[in-house]
């Protein structure tokens, strides 16, 4: 794109934060530093910070010119609405959503456009993060069967075809990204890793910062096995999830966490009608 005073012409950048502007404050470094400001219009939206700190952090930081424009949820609203609302007021075809605790790179975002622009039937279109320096590995693209959603570059048709995060029954996060790949892919559409849109993720700083660990990982993991619940088929339910569940369980024996796996399927036998409503509705 070139020079433009009219943010409607830009891509929409979004952030979300919520008792984070520390965090927050990084990304905008890192953003302003690595993307050129005149193809893109970065918004914040504040869900719901209980400090009013918070708040005032980020107005000043948007005069100093660090983002367009601030968004404020009274509330918090969880992530998946938060999402669906930022997606809903943006203007354009094309949607960028960087998580607040991602710190990206040179380049980044022309690589993800590159991708994108390659097939139609590419709804979404992740970068290539990493959590440690000795994971930076630049490649190339490829088709993946989830989405990572810490940086996500969205096709709004797609969107609108397939449907906003199931804010409903992934709130207040966790799983809705799954959900949302799994009826993609079921539509037809593509969701592609972008191997040269490098970003470093201090993974779930937010989350770490407002809840327990254990809540935590209740949460996350009580929302994959619903995820599974609503949309696999009953092979991929008896057979193939199996070696999922051997995989968190190490994972969580390893964590000391164990006990959490029991409890995140007795949340979900608690809501079954509900599980299988929504599973029919789905399948249909």
């Amino acid at each position: 794109m070139g020079e433009s005073d009219d943010v409607t012409s830009r891509i929409p950048v979004v952030l979300i934060n919520w008792d984070a502007v520390e965090m927050t404050e990084r990304c905008l470094g890192c953003l302003n530093e690595h993307t050129d400001r005149s193809a893109v219009s970065i918004c914040v939206v504040d869900n719901g910070s209980r400090d009013p700190g918070q708040v005032e952090r980020l107005r000043a930081l948007q005069q100093q010119g660090k983002f367009d424009r601030l968004i404020r949820h009274e509330k918090n609203l969880g992530f998946p609405l938060a999402f669906n609302l930022a997606v809903a007021d943006s203007e354009g075809e094309l949607f960028c959503y960087v998580s607040n605790d991602c710190l990206v790179e040179h380049g980044w975002l022309a690589a993800a456009l590159a991708t994108m622009r390659d097939d139609e039937r590419t709804a979404v279109v992740c970068s290539n993060v990493y959590m440690r320096e000795e994971e930076r590995r630049p490649a190339e693209d490829r088709e993946i069967d989830y989405l990572y959603g810490a940086i996500m570059l969205l096709r709004k048709s797609a969107w609108k075809t397939i449907g906003e995060f199931d804010h409903k029954n992934f709130s207040p996060g966790y799983g809705e990204e799954m959900d949302w790949a799994y009826r993609a892919m079921r539509g037809g559409y593509r969701i592609m890793l972008a191997g040269k849109s490098l970003a470093k993720h201090l993974e779930s700083y937010t989350t770490k910062k407002n809840y327990g660990r254990d809540e935590a990982r209740l949460l996350r993991l009580t929302h994959r096995i619903k995820y599974r619940l609503f949309n696999w088929s009953p092979s991929q339910l008896f057979v193939t999830s199996w070696v999922t569940y051997a995989r968190e369980i190490v994972y969580e024996i390893k964590n000391r966490t164990l006990h959490l796996m029991p409890l995140a399927l007795l949340k979900n036998l608690m809501i079954l009608p509900t599980i299988l409503k929504e599973r029919k509705k789905r399948l249909s």
